[in-house]
């Protein structure tokens, strides 16, 4: 069973209990968005895998990691519907997105749609919601594509009940993640917060051709300052050919890079393993990292997989939690303004403060990788195994003993939903 929750909640002061009716008026005909030119899925797509790219590259550091670059994008372009100006174009640069408009809440939130699933073996859950202050009075527009574009739910609380507005919040994530994150903030989180925008995103996949539990053992994993540790193993021999939904493998001089399908082969999980030379040695995952863009990225997963040869693989089984506040990363990557006080420019959400600004972005997220998954796919891991009279083969190792990058991906959009690093065994 392989599961993965994201949680970003992102206070918007801009971004403070009894629940009352959202306060709203009417948007000022010179803060509407222009309905802008259609926008290609696939470009927004392309733009929301450079960020998750560039994200990723900003926070790697010498430990553990595990982060969805694609919540935080679903979460910043609720507010972006609210940003104008100098504001509006940093986040869009920062994104690699469009201008502001209508026609790009529309594709995002096609896109949004399109990544919701819900079957036994594979899921992808989303949640969304807006926590105003009562002293809040948004404008119609932005209330309206929070709501119909991105299926926010809204609430207007006293916000400066910040323990019973904190408990109340984290009863809501509490729900979404089915008690996997109990507590997303603390009281003393919510002080001066005007509201709070809370996204979730929860995954599940169970392999479409699972690990035998009884061949995983446990073995030595090097670290990158020379260091050994013990870590859990799911082993596996693949042969090209043996079920409807094979395992992936591509390489160039730099990486071995194994692409492992989820149920029916609706997403998957790609692992990028740095080659280790003929002495054993490796480069570590910063190095890597300066060599690994997006772009050879889509390359190398471009390029012909090897096939007709067995795959003798072995990775980690794990389990990561992980948490940041990212408003630092942000400001850093373009978004200057938006963290100011009297220059971030969010008229187009409300007109009661002039002085709305983004405050902490917080980010909770947890996997889980193992060897469980779906018995469905048994019925065609018997598919196909018809060359039996040629000659055997030397196999190609796969061996995730030292440190590697993984991502998570929707397979029919080609969505990156969450990335990682991992460096030891936790």
């Amino acid at each position: 069973m392989n599961k993965s929750v994201f949680f970003l909640l992102l206070f918007v002061s801009l971004i403070a209990c009894k629940s009352e009716k959202i306060k709203s008026n009417e948007t000022p005909e010179a803060l509407k968005l222009p309905k802008g030119e259609a926008i290609k899925e696939a470009d927004l797509i392309e733009a929301n895998n450079k960020f998750s790219f560039a994200l990723f590259k900003e926070l790697a550091a010498d430990e553990n990691l595990f982060v969805s670059a694609y919540s935080l994008c679903s979460a910043m372009a609720m507010v972006y519907a609210g940003a104008g100006a100098e504001t509006e174009k940093e986040i869009a640069a920062t994104f690699y997105w469009p201008a502001n408009s209508i026609s790009f809440h529309d594709a995002m939130s096609a896109n949004t749609k399109k990544l919701e699933y819900n079957e036994k073996e594979f899921q992808i859950n989303q949640a969304n919601k807006l926590y105003a202050d009562t002293s809040l009075v948004l404008f119609k527009e932005f209330l309206d594509i929070n709501q119909s574009k991105y299926k926010s739910e809204a609430e207007q609380i006293m916000l400066k009940n910040a323990d019973e507005s904190a408990n109340g919040i984290n009863k809501w994530v509490s729900e979404k993640t089915l008690k996997m994150i109990p507590q997303l903030l603390k009281a003393e989180d919510l002080k001066d917060v005007k509201s709070v925008l809370v996204n979730a995103v929860y995954f599940y996949g169970s392999w479409a051709n699972p690990f035998n539990e009884e061949a995983s053992l446990s073995d030595t994993f090097y670290l990158e300052n020379k260091e050994k540790s013990s870590c859990s193993y799911m082993t596996e021999r693949w042969n090209s050919g043996d079920a409807d939904f094979d395992i992936k493998y591509f390489e160039d001089s730099l990486f071995q890079v194994l692409e492992i399908p989820y149920s029916k082969n609706l997403g998957s999980m790609i692992i990028i393993l740095p080659r280790r030379d003929s002495l054993g040695k490796f480069d570590d995952l910063n190095s890597v990292l300066k060599k690994l863009s997006f772009e050879q990225f889509t390359k190398l997963l471009e390029s012909p997989k090897v096939t007709d040869v067995p795959l003798e693989i072995k990775i980690p089984k794990w389990k990561q939690k992980t948490a940041f506040n990212l408003s630092e990363q942000l400001e850093k990557m373009g978004m200057k303004s938006s963290f100011q006080e009297g220059l971030a420019d969010f008229k187009r959400i409300s007109d009661s403060d002039p002085k709305l600004h983004l405050g902490p972005i917080l980010h909770q997220s947890a996997i889980e990788v193992s060897e469980k998954g779906t018995k469905a796919s048994a019925s065609t891991a018997v598919t196909t195994k018809g060359e039996t009279a040629s000659a055997p083969q030397d196999p190609i190792y796969f061996s995730a003993n030292h440190p590697f990058i993984y991502l998570i991906r929707e397979n029919k959009s080609g969505t990156i939903l969450f990335m990682g690093q991992f460096l030891k065994a936790e």
